[in-house]
């Protein structure tokens, strides 16, 4: 199932009396890539229809994936980790030209290539101060409107001077952003398909919404019993005895671990007047959210969620 310095090589030669002085070997050279006050986790990187759909900070570290060997210029990244944006700017050494790459919800706005890079079609133009932007589906997109759950368009801007290496990046980096997953893709006639799986506890926070959705609908089923009604883009409906619906998910966050007020099933986890919700895993900013009285079943997919 499933699924970057130039060197500068100075060949010094000298001149003896009486013989030429041997010419040293060139440099070996070195490759200083940095992630710049990023904490590193493992990562289930994923493109295509998956990448889409995966929850900001498992985003911006894909778009964050160093390059192996390094780019000739772009070689300092620093992935957005907040859970609030996917994005990710990737510096030279000297930090003065920069790389920006950016995931976007798509629009009704039709899209029209004026270049191919890695044999696809780009749309490329010059925005404001001096800066060219690169534009293109990373995926199939599902749906234009504007409640779209799905981040399916990549933008990379770079500085005017800097096209040229910005091309280059994108020409390697593409093929990773675009590689479909085995766990879901989307068929025009039939939407998305999911492959089934149980919960997936060691990559679960990096797992496309609708996959995790999907997921969390079968263990609700299949171990606690309850029928499912509906398995959305991010979460789970499931039907009650009494004939409500209830509603399960995990949902990105902004919020530090400083900031849940309180704990539940040995978790930090915030309680309101309709959810509870409860941090997944300290290095990651996901929440497992369900139905406030639904503690229970929280508890009970909580526990199956826990990293073995």
């Amino acid at each position: 199932m499933k699924r970057w310095l130039v060197v500068c090589a100075v060949l010094l030669t000298g001149c003896a009396a009486e013989a030429p002085a041997p010419v040293p070997p060139p440099p070996t050279p070195t490759s200083t890539i940095t992630v710049k006050e990023v904490p590193p986790r493992q990562l289930l990187v994923s493109g295509g229809v998956s990448l889409s759909y995966v929850h900001p900070e498992t985003a911006s570290r894909i778009l964050c994936s160093p390059l192996t060997p390094p780019h000739q210029v772009f070689v300092r990244y620093e992935p957005d980790i907040s859970g609030k944006a996917r994005t990710c700017r990737i510096a030279d050494q000297q930090a003065t030209k920069v790389l920006e790459l950016i995931l976007k919800q798509p629009t009704s706005e039709e899209f029209t290539g004026n270049t191919k890079i890695a044999g696809r079609d780009v749309e490329t133009y010059q925005d404001v101060g001096d800066t060219v932007v690169f534009r293109l589906p990373i995926a199939d997109i599902r749906s234009t409107s504007e409640i779209t759950n799905q981040w399916a368009i990549l933008l990379a801007k770079a500085p005017r001077d800097s096209e040229q290496h910005a091309r280059d990046y994108l020409e390697r980096i593409l093929p990773v952003l675009t590689k479909e997953s085995d766990l879901i893709r989307f068929d025009p006639g039939r939407g998305l398909l999911i492959e089934p799986t149980g919960l997936m506890p060691e990559q679960f926070h990096d797992l496309a919404q609708p996959v995790q959705a999907e997921q969390l609908c079968t263990f609700v089923n299949q171990t606690l019993r309850y029928k499912t009604s509906y398995a959305g883009d991010s979460g789970c409906f499931y039907e009650l005895p009494d004939g409500k619906r209830a509603y399960i998910s995990a949902d990105e966050t902004g919020r530090t671990l400083a900031e849940y007020p309180t704990a539940f099933a040995g978790r930090p986890a915030v309680f309101d007047d309709r959810d509870v919700r409860v941090r997944l895993r300290d290095d990651v900013p996901v929440d497992l959210v369900f139905d406030l009285g639904q503690e229970p079943v929280g508890e009970r997919v909580l526990a199956a969620l826990k990293p073995k």
